[in-house]
């Protein structure tokens, strides 16, 4: 083996590595503070100039209502500039801190010992927390050009003419070649995590490829011409997908030939992908249930303006000082240099408060609904036509709603602490990652981790009836991406549920032990190790 392809496969000598320490909640707050800060500041000193030579200059001399619309005009554009601007210099300052990463510590392909201290684990973890506030800001525009400014400015490459998914992990390895189509939920990833390693893959999508809902790859070769079909269908680590196929399930089968499908009918499918992107999968559940919607939007409102009020208080409070410090405006350059420098530190924090005035005021709703008003449901089987279920169901969505708007934020890791504030019970040091819960009647024990994409259920609807059944994750476990787990199903400490499987409702799962596949089945943990060695798995 060569220098080269030993670097490549994680084996080459030791790096030199980053400081040790923990990135725990601080070490985000704190990198998403400073890329913040760095990425506002031009926008913010854009726009105070723009407004001093309107105010100073420009006012003096406007007499007619034409001016004043001109200027109201630029005005708007100039504030529509600054956020784009502000979304440049976001991937710039981002860049900046991945080249200082990198320079220490280069991105690899390769299995590694998941350990905080291993300097590729370190550095990995190093660069998803850094790459937040640009992801989130850059989000927020709902642009795909934007975004593949962002992915590609990371090296990920990607052709003409493609329509991303909306979760695009941004791993260095990928390539995504032309013409390619996402639905609004496809997942495009070239990491692995397990309790022992983390192993970053190549990831090489062809032209021509179609991926549905809820589908993906990871560390997966589809060829051109593919399309994925099917709900929590995953191309895995080492597959290769020929071109021209049809293909479901995870791991990936091919089910067809592509070329079953005319121009036509491909452009159909692109058309019933799109109009099935905003369906709600969870919401779709409880269809069934009627319920009161007006009551439900005056809950949302109370929220939303409820946080929004909380939010204005940084903004307030520091308008409230600088009018009676500095009696502003002043106009006097070096004063208002200091005030505007820190009006971006100012809505950073009313980001974080709005989150916060999310979770504060959802939990005070939450007590009065069920407690004053006695509206809340214990374990157990209730008729569908029961009040309660209808009450259960308004309460069940606003919890949905309110997980949705923290998902949506740049603190998408608190949810654990609103899940919390959800009557669950969620043990120290559990992490969460774009995992998809009923929002009550969950026990998740220490140091277990819930990955990207995975839905965890605590109800069913059978045969007229609302089933709530509390689910138990035990001590020290993973739950893999795209994972289903039905209602009131316990899994046992220290146990591996693998990438796509599905645990059906009230299934008990063994502690000490791997499960993978279509329903779960039981493996010993030894066959998990096998997954390291590089092996390609050619589908037919």
């Amino acid at each position: 083996m060569t220098e080269k392809q030993e670097h490549e496969e994680g084996e080459s000598p030791e790096s030199k590595g980053l400081d040790a320490g923990h990135l725990g909640p601080i070490y985000i707050l704190r990198c998403f503070t400073v890329v913040g800060l760095l990425s506002l500041l031009p926008s913010f000193y854009v726009v105070y100039f723009y407004f001093w030579f309107l105010f100073n200059i420009m006012l003096p001399s406007i007499n007619t209502l034409l001016e004043i619309i001109i200027w109201v005009v630029l005005s708007y554009l100039v504030c529509i500039g600054s956020y784009y601007l502000a979304i440049f210099v976001s991937i710039g300052v981002t860049n900046v801190y991945l080249w200082k990463i990198n320079r220490k510590t280069p991105p690899r392909l390769g299995s590694f010992e998941h350990e905080i201290s291993n300097p590729d684990v370190r550095a990995w973890r190093k660069r998803t927390i850094v790459r937040k506030f640009c992801s989130w800001l850059t989000g927020t525009s709902n642009s795909q050009w934007l975004r593949k400014i962002m992915l590609r400015s990371y090296g990920i490459k990607i052709g003409k003419n493609v329509r991303l998914g909306k979760y695009i992990l941004e791993d260095y390895f990928m390539e995504i070649g032309n013409n390619v189509f996402m639905g609004k939920n496809t997942v495009i990833s070239g990491h692995l995590i397990d309790p022992y390693k983390l192993t970053l893959n190549r990831t090489i999508i062809g032209d021509n490829v179609i991926f549905d809902n809820w589908t993906g790859c990871v560390g997966t070769t589809i060829g051109s011409n593919s399309i994925i079909l099917g709900k929590a269908t995953c191309g895995i680590r080492g597959q290769v997908a020929k071109g021209g196929g049809i293909y479901k399930g995870t791991p990936l089968r091919r089910i067809a030939d592509s070329s079953i499908f005319s121009p036509e009918h491909v452009e159909n499918l692109k058309d019933i992908i799109k109009s099935q992107e905003y369906l709600n999968y969870q919401e779709e559940r409880v269809h069934e249930i009627e319920f009161n919607g007006k009551i439900l939007l005056l809950y949302k409102l109370i929220v939303v303006l409820g946080a929004l009020g909380i939010a204005m208080i940084p903004f307030l409070a520091y308008t409230a000082l600088i009018i009676e410090v500095f009696k502003f405006p002043t106009w006097i350059f070096w004063i208002d240099l200091i005030v505007i420098s820190l009006y971006p530190l100012i809505v950073l924090a009313a980001i974080f408060l709005f989150v916060g005035g999310v979770g504060f005021m959802t939990f005070n709703i939450l007590f009065i609904y069920r407690i004053i008003l006695n509206k809340g449901l214990e374990e157990g089987e209730y008729s569908l036509t029961d009040p309660r279920v209808k009450a259960w169901k308004t309460g069940y969505l606003l919890k949905l709603f309110i997980m949705r708007l923290i998902h949506e934020s740049p603190m998408a890791f608190g949810d654990v602490i609103i899940l919390q504030a959800f009557r669950n019970r969620i043990a120290s040091n559990v992490r969460i990652v774009k995992c998809f819960f009923d929002p009550e009647f969950i026990d998740i024990g220490a140091n277990t981790e819930c990955a990207a994409f995975s839905i965890i259920h605590t109800h069913r609807i059978k045969d007229g009836k609302l089933i709530i059944a509390r689910t138990k994750i035990g001590e020290n476990c993973l739950i893999g991406g795209f994972v289903h787990i039905g209602a009131g199903v316990v899994v046992g400490d220290n146990t591996i549920i693998g990438l796509g499987a599905y645990v059906p409702d009230g299934a008990v799962l063994d502690p000490d032990s791997l499960y993978l596949g279509n329903p779960a089945k039981k493996y010993p943990k030894t066959k998990l190790k096998k997954t390291y060695e590089e092996k390609v798995r050619v589908i037919d």
